[in-house]
């Protein structure tokens, strides 16, 4: 089987001819004469498309056969390939645009890369370093990026075991089968069978979007060309929508929004002291209204939080068993001082999985979740039965 993509990733429609036809869970795996469809491969996603009209759905590679999955079966042995392109031309933007990164980071830094991977947000490297600070993410973006406006050719070398010599500053895999050498104009070498641009310049941009702790390395989640426009027009049409819903201009969003979040803070922590007052009053009122030491209540107003609060002044009134619920919420609060015989915890562990929900607790209070209104009162009312048998 050739590999069109080999020597040409630009190639999006072809003609070729059905080598074998394999049938697997409903699925046909098909082989090719010679296909441009590039299987997933070292971080990089398939290729996907039509083979006579009929969607690829994924590529795969085994024994060095690439085999194209397809929902039903081409009627001609000599078929028509075409590659959605613009999939295809956006991997090539990411794959590349990560080898210079990658390579700039490893000049600047001496940290190497250790592993990539596109997915259909981000494209992403781990670097093998745990304090990575933000100064060394810009520096190495901007240089990157002045590479990119350079426009240096990205060369491919296809070389045999005899000519690795020829390559002595890189880690080369040992193989007898032929070599692929990615490199960017004298800055990068690196071994690589994925599909990528023909000079920077088509790597259009990079941006760092976000880094993350991982394990003890830091991966770095990056955004080329297309990806990087389309994520800054989202942001400028976000910029838009907040200078006129703020009514200030781009310049003092930021303090208007943090002069919005004290405010909101200090009207929270108000109602929150107000509240406070209220369920005291309210917790007495319940308690002194109270015929049982068993209490339960659905409220429709409100929130679970509030519902904590409330039980937590009732049992400052009494020894009670409390069975409280949000409907807002679909939350159920259970909870007692420790003196009742009640294990709420093991209650939860034995049954609430009968009904659908999840949470836990304690001995003597516990939470519970459920997905529907109905299966949360089925649950009160089996708790309540529960704990009157006891």
């Amino acid at each position: 089987m050739k590999k069109l993509f080999y020597d040409n990733a630009y190639l999006n429609e072809w003609e070729s001819e059905i080598v074998e036809v394999t049938k697997k869970y409903n699925k046909y795996y098909i082989s090719l004469s010679e296909t441009a469809f590039y299987p997933e491969s070292g971080g990089q996603p398939s290729d996907v498309g039509e083979i006579d009209e009929i969607k690829v759905i994924d590529v795969i590679e085994l024994n060095g056969i690439i085999y194209h999955v397809l929902d039903s079966k081409p009627h001609n042995k000599k078929v028509v390939c075409k590659i959605d392109f613009d999939r295809r031309f956006d991997f090539m933007q990411q794959h590349t645009g990560q080898h210079l990164f990658s390579a700039i980071f490893y000049n600047k830094y001496k940290f190497e890369s250790t592993s990539f991977r596109i997915d259909d947000e981000f494209a992403s490297i781990v670097i093998p370093l745990n304090n990575l600070q933000p100064s060394m993410i810009k520096e190495v973006e901007n240089i990157a990026n002045e590479y990119v406006f350079k426009n240096l050719k990205i060369i491919t070398h296809t070389i045999t075991a005899d000519e690795i010599h020829k390559f002595q500053n890189i880690e080369i895999p040992i193989t007898n089968e032929p070599i692929r050498i990615v490199e960017i104009d004298k800055i990068d070498f690196c071994p690589c069978c994925g599909t990528h641009v023909e000079n920077t310049c088509e790597i259009g941009l990079i941006k760092v979007m976000k880094i993350e702790k991982f394990k003890d390395s830091t991966k770095i989640f990056l955004k080329c060309g297309k990806r990087a426009l389309q994520d800054f027009q989202n942001k400028i049409d976000l910029v838009s929508h907040l200078k006129k819903s703020l009514s200030v201009p781009e310049s003092d969003i930021l303090k208007k929004v943090e002069d919005y979040n004290i405010e909101i803070k200090t009207l929270l922590n108000q109602l929150s002291y107000f509240k406070e007052i209220q369920y005291e009053k309210e917790a007495k009122e319940i308690a002194d209204a109270a015929t049982q030491k068993l209490i339960y209540m659905i409220d429709n107003e409100k929130s679970f939080n509030d519902i904590k609060v409330l039980t937590k002044h009732l049992l400052q009134n009494g020894d009670f068993i409390l069975i409280f619920a949000s409907s807002i919420d679909r939350k159920v609060f259970l909870c007692h001082n420790g003196n009742a015989e009640v294990d709420f915890k093991k209650l939860l562990k034995e049954h609430l999985p009968s009904f659908n929900g999840r949470g836990g607790g304690n001995f003597k209070q516990a939470q519970a979740a459920f997905e529907d209104l109905e299966s949360m009162k089925k649950f009160i009312d089996f708790i309540k039965e529960n704990i009157l048998i006891d």
